[in-house]
């Protein structure tokens, strides 16, 4: 399956039944596929009719348009974002050559490793690029198990694949054919097809002419298709990423799918002696915190014999067993988001193969603090219950001679982790703890925590929080109504509220209704239908704050979620005065353009009609009432609040609901829509200001200007006058 088709089926996988449902109802009515092949076409099965009939390329962006329609917006920015994604690898010899045409990319200095593979994600003239730094990959007398681990690293960070590699050499660098060979075997670990994704890349310190390189490097120019660029001090971004551009669009966006890397890193694991994989995690919420910690790495590093290092490995041999030693990142109390700390904990893993043996927590030789039982808490709830038993508390010790005590808390906590603890000072032997893990590990059977079971317990976390939204979601077939009534006080919306419920629901005091400001919810069943109405008194009167009345639309969107499928406008009949007008006003402009999608007219007080219809009170084309009801796509009810037994008018109203909603594709006015649209106007506002600021900087230039030439123009008159007398 190709690139777009993939993230086509992660997209709609985020849909719910019910919303998969209305997808494929947009495809129909939008797009013309008929409906005797979606009928009983899953996720994958959409996917391929959609690719079958529209290109891979349309069919995504059609899939965008639905799901902006449908008010997935976040999901549409993703699908969007991930399909433009140009995920690029950067390799060489030389870190700093690097770094600086990672950050001659991004246009800033965001590379600075130089050791384990690195990425960053930004926006590059509209382009959102992902770069994947693999310093030191190309030096010589790299292991085998180093090359693979790096390659395995670059794999995952550039998932699914790259779209290209830029090789990065110095312009006068003398290679060898040695070196030539090793670049060749490296680029061969990504894939056969390698050479159609590579542009070769030379640094040069100067524009001093077209320097010559070397000859292996002009041979592997050749080889990537005479695809080269030229870094120098005045080159152009746009010329770089037009000639990036250009590889991705070649290859039809398909990336490397890197399977000779894969087999290559699994037969160099075979190859391998098995090592212990032990990861030193604990919280560094303070410089104590932080000093255990290093104190455990400096000291098994004084015993062992280091093989390698990166910024979160470390290759040891340490009294005769081989180590891998990584550092886990603080998971409590700490700026980086949730998303993030997944990343790096799922990286932590991936650099151990085949999965971690032992995860050691360390604590200081006192009661646990509140933020140690946290640390804990964070640990299962980001690697599941199953790390239970691939934890040992090693409680460190100021010296040799303290106190063996525990406090009952503590022992508490070392009972749960089946008394695997280990008592650790500066004096102590590294080989004595190293004893205690082996006998864990032959306990476990030889087991480790690894990826795999990383991503199996994710995925159970996700299906159960899908399953929990299914149960909030109504049924896939329910006929419930979720309804909104706006206006301002005194337009009939208790009336109205009460009438469609079928009885007395809301409170119909009026000194009530204009004291309250909050939003009521009601429920009633109707012709087996649930009906849910939001009424919202007195949140449109003109003295209100912009501010008060969004906090209150959030607050009525989240009485009423996953969103109502109609606002229902109220306009009394007999008068629409200027007042009235800009009640409407605020409504439209607080709820934006989209919403007028949702958006239906009833006109209460339908006893004024008497004998006239509705059409004869709405006047004349042009006129404000008719401008209003075309504005809101002709959707119009007038409701008669006294003859309160006639359920006819509630009837015909759900219908009118019903036309609207399958107009919209069952969608409904969710409160990411309105999250957004408060987003654009601030953008706009954005916007507004800086056109603002930038007319007046314009303005007093221009007065600078004109008082500049005045005051030559003086000068002039003043020599041309002197000269005259003289």
């Amino acid at each position: 399956m190709a690139h777009a088709s993939h993230l086509l089926v992660d997209s709609l996988n985020e849909l719910l039944k019910d919303q998969m449902k209305t997808f494929r109802w947009h495809l129909r009515t939008d797009y013309g596929i008929p409906a005797s092949e979606l009928e009983k076409a899953n996720v994958l099965d959409t996917v391929d009719k959609m690719v079958a009939r529209f290109t891979e390329e349309k069919a995504v962006n059609n899939s965008v348009d639905i799901l902006k329609k449908m008010g997935q917006n976040q999901l549409a920015k993703n699908l969007e974002n991930k399909h433009k994604e140009m995920r690029i690898v950067l390799l060489g010899e030389d870190a700093y050559a690097i770094n600086r045409v990672g950050n001659f990319l991004l246009g800033s200095s965001v590379f600075e490793s130089e050791f384990s593979p690195d990425y960053r994600s930004e926006r590059v003239r509209g382009k959102h690029m992902t770069l994947i730094n693999c310093p030191h990959l190309l030096q010589p007398n790299l292991s085998p198990r180093h090359i693979t681990q790096t390659l395995r690293e670059c794999v995952y960070l550039s998932d699914p694949g790259p779209l290209a590699i830029m090789l990065i050499f110095k312009h006068d660098d003398e290679r060898s054919r040695e070196d030539q060979e090793r670049v060749e075997m490296i680029l061969n670990s990504f894939s056969d097809s390698v050479y159609e994704h590579v542009l070769v890349m030379t640094t040069h310190d100067s524009n001093r002419g077209h320097q010559t390189v070397n000859k292996n490097i002009q041979q592997c120019i050749e080889k990537c298709l005479n695809r080269h660029f030229r870094l120098e001090t005045n080159s152009s971004l746009a010329e770089l990423m037009e000639k990036l551009q250009s590889i991705i669009q070649m290859n039809s966006r398909r990336y490397l799918i890197c399977e000779q890397s894969l087999t290559m890193m699994k037969q160099a694991e075979e190859r391998d002696v098995v090592k212990l994989n032990v990861v030193v995690c604990g919280s560094e919420t303070s410089l104590r915190d932080r000093r255990l910690k290093s104190s455990i790495l400096k000291l098994m590093l004084k015993e062992g014999s280091r093989r390698s290092d990166c910024v979160m490995k470390i290759e040891m041999e340490v009294c005769g067993r081989l180590i891998n030693l990584l550092e886990l990142p603080a998971l409590f109390n700490t700026s980086v988001s949730d998303e993030e700390l997944m990343r790096q904990s799922l990286c932590c893993l991936s650099l151990c193969h085949p999965g971690v043996h032992v995860f050691l927590l360390i604590g200081p030789h006192h009661p646990l603090t509140d933020d140690r039982k946290v640390e804990m808490e964070e640990m299962h709830r980001i690697f599941s219950s199953r790390i239970k038993n691939h934890i040992m508390i090693l409680i460190m010790q100021e010296s040799e001679h303290t106190t063996a005590e525990l406090d009952e808390v503590t022992q508490s906590v070392i009972k749960h982790y089946a008394e695997r603890f280990h008592f650790f000072n500066p004096n102590a032997r590294v080989s004595t703890l190293l004893e205690r893990i082996e006998q864990m590990v032959e306990d476990n059977s030889g087991a480790s925590f690894t990826t795999q079971t990383f991503l199996d317990e994710r995925m159970k976390k996700m299906m159960k929080s899908k399953e929990m939204k299914r149960k909030i979601q109504p049924p896939e077939n329910t006929d419930a109504v979720r309804i909104v009534l706006l206006g301002k006080t005194g337009v009939g919306k208790i009336a109205t509220g009460n009438t469609i419920l079928g009885r007395e629901a809301f409170i119909s005091d009026i000194s009530q209704e204009l004291v309250t400001k909050e939003c009521q919810k009601e429920t009633a069943e109707f012709n087996n239908r649930f009906i849910t109405v939001i009424d919202t008194p007195g949140l449109f009167d003109t003295e209100l704050s912009h501010e008060e009345i969004q906090r209150e639309m959030i607050n009525c969107i989240s009485m009423i979620l996953p969103g109502p499928h109609v606002f229902l406008l109220m306009v009394p009949l007999g008068r629409f005065t200027k007042e009235e007008a800009t009640s409407v006003k605020i409504i439209q402009e607080m709820f934006g353009q989209t919403s007028r999608m949702y958006i239906m007219v009833l006109f209460t007080r339908g006893d004024n009609l008497k004998k006239k219809s509705i059409e004869e009170c709405l006047g004349n084309p042009g006129s404000p009432l008719r401008n209003l009801v075309e504005e809101c796509g002709n959707r119009y009810h007038v409701f008669n609040n006294i003859e309160t037994e006639d359920r006819t008018q509630v009837s015909v109203l759900l219908e009118k609901i019903d036309h609207m909603v399958t107009a919209n594709g069952g969608s409904y006015f969710s409160l990411n829509m309105f999250r957004d649209m408060e987003r654009e106007k601030q953008n706009q506002l954005m916007k507004i200001l800086i056109d603002r600021i930038e007319e007046l900087i314009r303005d007093r230039e221009e007065e600078r200007e004109r008082i500049k030439i005045m005051k030559e123009e003086e000068t002039e008159n003043d020599r041309v006058g002197r000269c005259s007398l003289s």
